[in-house]
């Protein structure tokens, strides 16, 4: 048997040897193991090992079967706690180094030429709009001074208010139209890169296809004049 056994193959081993000196212990080891550590139900498991112990035990066999599953869930799940214990304690252990000698940096996308433009639309929309609210904000402060002065000023700075009140909601509009224009421009210049590489696609293939032709045309050519010097 190698050195380098496992725990489990090297119990195994002596298991079947205690149970048939003459058992090849190289090929039952690997061909028991390699059933345990298939994903398939216990049962089907169980059924198959039994099927191989019978080749070297008259008895005794269901005995040495449980016996030797019971033994591979203890070393394994033994083995199998201790490793996850100490991945868990490596992988906390190099977070914590990490937090101390590096300092996590934001991640920083970079903008597109298209990201650019639409953000530049968006500010312009939205400092047209602040600048029409602080012109609404000087109209009525002068409007209710004036008004202090007699009742016409209040129903004058009423109207002045309705007609920026207008003015905004136009100005809104224009800059959602604005920002509309730029995706729809967006959209059109994506679909007629999608329809040119289309089209190089379709002219690549019937290049391919024509070559093809040619080829198969240049063989016969060759096979007939050698057929005529014949």
């Amino acid at each position: 048997m190698a050195t380098s056994m496992s725990p489990y193959d090297q119990w195994l081993a002596d298991k079947l040897l205690s149970l048939n000196p003459e058992v090849d212990t190289d090929v039952f080891v690997m061909y028991i193991s390699s059933m345990l550590e298939e994903d398939s139900p216990a049962d089907e498991k169980r059924e198959s090992i039994l099927e191989l112990l019978a080749e070297v035990l008259e008895t005794d066999r269901e005995l040495a079967c449980d016996e030797i599953m019971k033994k591979y869930d203890e070393i394994n799940n033994k083995h199998t706690n201790k490793n996850t214990e100490s991945a868990q304690k490596n992988i906390a252990d190099q977070l914590s180094n990490m937090l101390e000698k590096q300092t996590i940096e934001p991640v920083k996308v970079k903008d597109t030429p298209t990201d650019k433009a639409e953000d530049r639309a968006r500010k312009e929309a939205i400092l047209a709009q602040y600048s029409n609210v602080s012109d609404e904000e000087d109209d009525d402060g002068h409007s209710s001074h004036t008004g202090t002065k007699g009742g016409g000023g209040g129903a004058a700075a009423s109207g002045a208010a309705s007609g920026a009140s207008g003015d905004s909601l136009l100005m809104k509009n224009t800059n959602a139209e604005t920002v509309g224009q730029v995706e729809k421009e967006k959209r059109e210049k994506a679909k007629e890169e999608s329809d040119k590489k289309k089209e190089k696609d379709k002219q690549d293939r019937a290049q391919q296809k024509q070559k093809g032709v040619d080829r198969k045309d240049a063989e016969k050519k060759r096979t007939q004049k050698g057929e005529r010097r014949r």
